[in-house]
């Protein structure tokens, strides 16, 4: 992780490094794998910046008795490395940007 900053006292936002991002669109996600100590988990989070090199963020709100939120929006501290997997890509349902899309399982990458 490259980078924290706090939105509110519940919720932060993650920076994450990640070499050779292919980039993303609006409505793209992540799923996170933690594995620090007994903690095996893993949970999508929305990607909440614009398409930025190698980088993305993710803002992560601690929900009551969360483990995955509480640790990453409590504990999780700069330099600490986790896997990004399954981000998704739009597939266009219908020809015009209006239209529907559907949000499928694509790339895997390695977060920092």
């Amino acid at each position: 992780m490259a980078e924290v900053r706090d939105e509110t006292s519940t919720a932060r936002t993650l920076v994450l490094d990640v070499p050779g991002w292919p980039g993303h669109d609006a409505g793209q996600h992540v799923d996170v794998r933690l594995t620090p100590g007994r903690l095996h988990a893993v949970r999508s989070y929305s990607i909440a910046s614009v398409a930025d090199g190698d980088r993305i963020e993710i803002t992560v709100e601690q929900v009551m008795d969360g483990e995955v939120s509480s640790y990453l929006a409590g504990v999780a501290s700069v330099g600490i490395r986790w896997r990004c997997a399954g981000r998704s890509r739009l597939v266009r349902v219908a020809g015009g940007p209006d239209e529907p899309v559907q949000l499928v399982p694509a790339a895997r990458a390695s977060c920092r």
